[in-house]
């Protein structure tokens, strides 16, 4: 009897090891942001663009805003003006009261 108890126990410490390993695999494995939703408006003036980002991973992370922008740009070109909203979670997402922050940047100037 006190040998099934001693193999009980060494099951679930094992199956909590293996666990905590997973999930720490999982948590490293998944990708540092991800673009959730974007907006683009065009006048005359050129092209401005709201882009929402799921931030997972580095939520202060002074890099972080250059890789996003630099993502951003090689997918869909230089706008005139790129309005990042971070948030860390995509459930709150519509609700913006739970922003990490938002970044306006307006440094690319239209060339023709």
């Amino acid at each position: 009897m006190k040998r099934k108890i001693i193999l009980v126990v060494y099951f679930f410490v094992l199956c909590f090891i293996v666990f905590t390993l997973y999930k720490t695999y999982q948590y490293y494995k998944v990708s540092e942001f991800y673009f959730y939703s974007s907006m683009s408006f065009e006048n005359g003036e050129g092209r401005r663009i709201d882009q929402s980002v799921i931030v997972t991973q580095n939520w202060y992370d002074e890099k972080l805003i250059e890789r996003i922008e630099k993502k951003f740009v090689s997918l869909n070109g230089h706008p005139n003006e790129l309005k990042i909203k971070l948030y860390y979670s995509d459930g709150i997402v519509n609700v913006s009261n739970h922003m990490l922050r938002t970044i306006l940047n307006t440094k690319r100037k239209n060339i023709s």
